[in-house]
Protein backbone atom coordinates (compact mmCIF):
# COMPACT_ATOMS: atom_id res chain seq x y z
CA UNK A 1 0.00 0.00 0.00
CA UNK A 2 0.80 3.29 -0.84
CA UNK A 3 2.81 5.47 2.00
CA UNK A 4 0.97 8.95 -0.10
CA UNK A 5 -0.07 11.38 2.19
CA UNK A 6 -3.93 11.48 0.42
CA UNK A 7 -6.78 10.50 2.72
CA UNK A 8 -8.47 9.22 -0.74
CA UNK A 9 -6.54 5.96 -0.48
CA UNK A 10 -8.77 5.08 2.30
CA UNK A 11 -11.65 3.86 -0.33
CA UNK A 12 -9.66 0.99 -1.71
CA UNK A 13 -9.56 -0.61 1.96
CA UNK A 14 -13.73 -0.92 1.54
CA UNK A 15 -13.11 -2.96 -2.27
CA UNK A 16 -10.76 -5.41 -0.74
CA UNK A 17 -6.74 -5.78 -2.10
CA UNK A 18 -3.77 -7.80 -1.58
CA UNK A 19 -0.96 -8.77 -4.20
CA UNK A 20 -0.60 -10.79 -7.22
CA UNK A 21 -1.75 -13.59 -5.55
CA UNK A 22 -4.71 -12.38 -3.83
CA UNK A 23 -8.32 -13.72 -4.03
CA UNK A 24 -8.96 -12.95 -7.67
CA UNK A 25 -12.94 -11.88 -6.30
CA UNK A 26 -10.90 -8.38 -5.11
CA UNK A 27 -8.98 -5.39 -6.05
CA UNK A 28 -5.61 -6.28 -6.15
CA UNK A 29 -1.84 -4.41 -7.03
CA UNK A 30 1.44 -5.17 -6.90
CA UNK A 31 4.56 -3.49 -7.88
CA UNK A 32 6.79 -4.03 -11.06
CA UNK A 33 9.79 -5.50 -11.41
CA UNK A 34 11.83 -2.13 -11.24
CA UNK A 35 9.14 -0.87 -8.19
CA UNK A 36 8.43 2.06 -9.56
CA UNK A 37 5.30 0.88 -11.69
CA UNK A 38 2.00 -0.69 -10.16
CA UNK A 39 -0.24 -3.39 -11.80
CA UNK A 40 -3.79 -2.88 -10.84
CA UNK A 41 -6.70 -5.61 -11.28
CA UNK A 42 -10.31 -5.52 -11.03
CA UNK A 43 -11.95 -8.37 -9.66
CA UNK A 44 -11.79 -11.09 -11.49
CA UNK A 45 -9.31 -9.50 -13.59
CA UNK A 46 -11.73 -7.77 -16.16
CA UNK A 47 -9.10 -4.90 -16.49
CA UNK A 48 -5.35 -4.96 -15.99
CA UNK A 49 -3.88 -1.04 -16.19
CA UNK A 50 -0.45 -0.22 -15.22
CA UNK A 51 0.05 2.57 -12.63
CA UNK A 52 3.35 4.40 -13.55
CA UNK A 53 4.08 7.72 -11.12
CA UNK A 54 0.78 9.87 -11.51
CA UNK A 55 -0.16 8.02 -14.76
CA UNK A 56 -2.80 5.31 -14.70
CA UNK A 57 -1.85 3.24 -18.48
CA UNK A 58 -4.37 0.90 -20.01
CA UNK A 59 -3.14 -1.27 -23.67
CA UNK A 60 -0.44 1.14 -23.76
CA UNK A 61 -2.54 4.45 -23.68
CA UNK A 62 -2.65 6.58 -20.66
CA UNK A 63 -6.00 6.91 -19.64
CA UNK A 64 -6.13 8.84 -16.44
CA UNK A 65 -3.46 11.71 -14.84
CA UNK A 66 -3.56 13.36 -11.32
CA UNK A 67 -1.87 15.71 -9.02
CA UNK A 68 -0.72 12.91 -7.05
CA UNK A 69 -1.26 8.93 -7.48
CA UNK A 70 -4.29 8.30 -6.00
CA UNK A 71 -5.87 10.95 -8.03
CA UNK A 72 -4.80 9.56 -11.34
CA UNK A 73 -7.01 6.53 -10.19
Amino acid sequence: MSRDRDPRQRRWLSFGYGGKKAPKETWRYWPTKNRKEWVISTPHELVESMHKDKDVWYEGTKIASGATQWQAI
